[in-house]
């Protein structure tokens, strides 16, 4: 039923003809002046000696060099490399200590948690707190593995590990078991 009225609807619609339209060649196509395009819009230009061009590769960040962001204070640390950060670092011939920090048979003397903080202040925060702790202890870092931010990437895990394996107090770390808190906590054995 519905089939036969649209059958009479199209015949009552004029009929138009079926022109192909052409597209530009991309050699006929020429940049448009910023006036020309203004005008096309109805658009009256500020100024008229601006061309508009549009740009086919997408611009590739370059990669910051590490010995460059060490010279910087602590709140520039946004900068780090976190890409580059290792799950497990150790100082001066100590490669059996993350294995016993993730052993337990070394004491958590205190725990830092470090959610919901920017770059930044994360890493201020973890500076103040590493400088605070008597020299042998062992501390617990909670920064998170990034399952509930945006794209399920971690923020904070690569660059406070970047941070750590930098500051000359931190003899070792090591990622936690999962009752520890698996990748989203770093274990930290300060030096003496």
């Amino acid at each position: 039923m519905w089939q036969k009225k649209l059958k009479t609807i199209k015949k009552q619609l004029p009929a138009t003809p079926n022109v192909a339209k052409e597209t530009p060649k991309a050699s006929e196509v020429k940049p448009l002046s910023f006036g020309e395009y203004c005008q096309s819009l109805q658009i009256t230009p500020l100024k008229t000696d601006i061309e508009i061009c549009q740009i086919t590769k997408p611009s590739t960040k370059p990669r910051i060099n590490l010995e460059q962001t060490l010279s910087t204070a602590s709140h520039d640390f946004e900068f780090f490399d976190e890409q580059d950060s290792v799950n497990e670092f150790f100082r001066h011939g100590q490669k059996n200590l993350p294995k016993e920090l993730r052993s337990g048979k070394l004491t958590i003397r205190a725990s830092l948690d470090l959610h919901s903080y920017s770059k930044a202040h994360a890493l201020e925060l973890l500076e103040r707190f590493i400088n605070q702790q008597s020299p042998g202890s062992c501390i617990k870092i909670i920064h998170g593995q990034g399952t509930n931010s945006a794209y399920n990437q971690a923020i904070l895990l690569g660059v406070v590990r970047k941070y750590l394996s930098h500051m000359p107090q931190v003899l070792a770390y090591s990622y936690g078991t999962p009752a520890q808190g698996g990748n989203g906590v770093t274990l930290v054995k300060i030096g003496n």
